[in-house]
């Protein structure tokens, strides 16, 4: 049952095999990725446990939720640019910022 789903996705030219090898090395990445976070992670809480230095969760949340402004920002002024470049070729009429 599980060869005959993978085979109903595969695409133009794609073979069974090279399906199968795709996904293994995807997983591996995946795997060696996770491992590498978490080994990331278990060395910055030894490291807060030795110096005694943490930082909150609050200011972390805080921090995060700036970046997320900033970045909501930058795509908000990328659409706004985008739209008034649009219309500078069109010819259309109406501010481009």
């Amino acid at each position: 049952m599980l060869r005959k789903q993978a085979e109903a996705v595969l695409e133009q030219g794609e073979t069974l095999s090279g399906f199968v090898l795709e996904a293994v090395n995807r997983n591996i990445e995946y795997r060696k990725a996770r491992q590498e976070f978490i080994a990331r992670g278990l060395a910055s809480a030894a490291q807060a446990r030795k110096t005694g230095k943490y930082v909150s969760a609050d200011r972390v949340i805080e921090k995060l939720a700036r970046k997320l402004v900033k970045a909501r920002q930058r795509v908000a002024w990328g659409r706004c640019n985008a739209v008034g470049s649009a219309r500078r070729l069109r010819g259309s009429p109406g501010k481009a910022k």
